[in-house]
């Protein structure tokens, strides 16, 4: 029989029950868990015929992870690394670590990829998405891996606007507008956009799972302070970087119409099964309703990380004015 977990944390807007540590999360005070985390004892195997749904590798052909269909709900599979068995319904992850110990990249592997996709496929929409909160609301960072999603955030961040998420965010329908929930503050960067935003930046170690990369706190933003469980969302941003030889001195804001910007949506939405059509035909009407109750713009802007700041003051302007303050 399993043992009771120790440790109860928030993430999103959720209560998450774990048998180990997760410090980047803030301790939960709820009484019951909406998704429990637990260790697979060392003698129960796992299902020994997984129907693989789908498959992510890197450009040079090395497998990252595996899901899969089991008799009894999901596995998302980090070969040599961790396995993680999800229940049909969503409520339960158990894991197996092959290293032994849960240190940061099984963190890394829990927090950002396993929680996000079990919550997807159990009906919430979560975008793959850095988000900050301005005086006007919050705004979503979406666009493909080295579009510069952590280091936008940190760097608005850095100039007074709060850090709400670096990887995943909880979106949620509700009178008068849209939601959102972060995972967990702190942005994880590469070492020339840390030294760029060092003076924001309160504590960093390296990731783990990819030694050059760094797991930064940042003023005011660590792991102790609190943070909005669910906030208004004011705008999404689809980012687009032109190159310093471009010659590119101005962030321009194009307003996606409402049917691109759902396709768009989709597109940086953490999914499960993707031959689920039941579950696609859900998160399009999700992202549907997401698209037509706030704008999502098209963001181009300078590939220069000196001039982050003012990217961040003209994103700002041109979203809190609309038409005529930059926005197409």
């Amino acid at each position: 029989m399993r043992s009771t977990p120790a440790f109860r944390y928030t993430i999103f807007d959720l209560c998450v029950e774990s048998d180990c540590p997760l410090p980047e999360l803030l301790p939960s005070g709820v009484d019951k868990p909406d998704i429990i985390v637990h260790s697979l004892p060392p003698h129960e195997a796992i299902d020994e015929a997984p129907r693989e749904i789908r498959r992510w590798n890197t450009p040079d052909g090395r497998t990252l992870r595996i899901a899969a269909r089991t008799a009894g709900g999901y596995l998302l599979r980090f070969p040599g690394n961790a396995d993680f068995l999800i229940s049909t319904d969503c409520s339960e992850i158990r894991y197996r670590c092959e290293q032994g110990v849960a240190g940061p990249w099984f963190r890394h592997a829990l927090l950002d990829q396993v929680i996000p996709r079990t919550l997807a496929q159990g009906g919430r929409l979560v975008l793959h998405s850095s988000a900050v909160l301005i005086a006007s609301g919050a705004i979503g960072l979406i666009g493909g891996s080295g579009r510069g999603k952590s280091t936008l955030a940190a760097a608005f961040h850095a100039v007074g606007a709060h850090l709400l998420a670096d990887d995943s965010l909880l979106l949620e329908a509700a009178p008068g507008g849209i939601l959102c929930a972060p995972a967990y503050p702190g942005v994880r960067l590469w070492p020339d956009s840390a030294a760029t935003l060092r003076r924001g930046i309160e504590s960093q170690i390296p990731l783990g799972y990819v030694p050059e990369k760094l797991r930064c706190y940042l003023n005011g933003s660590g792991p102790s302070d609190p943070q909005a469980s669910q906030v208004p969302l004011r705008a999404i941003l689809s980012l687009r970087r032109w190159r310093p030889q471009d010659r590119i001195s101005r962030v321009r804001l194009s307003r996606l119409p409402s049917a691109v910007a759902a396709t768009e949506l989709m597109a940086h939405s953490f999914m499960f099964d993707i031959g689920d059509r039941g579950h696609l035909f859900q998160t399009l009407q999700q992202a549907a309703r997401v698209a037509s109750a706030i704008p999502v713009y098209l963001a181009r802007y300078p590939s220069d990380l000196a001039r982050l700041p003012q990217v961040c003051a003209e994103l700002t302007r041109a979203i809190n004015q609309g038409p005529g303050g930059g926005v197409d």
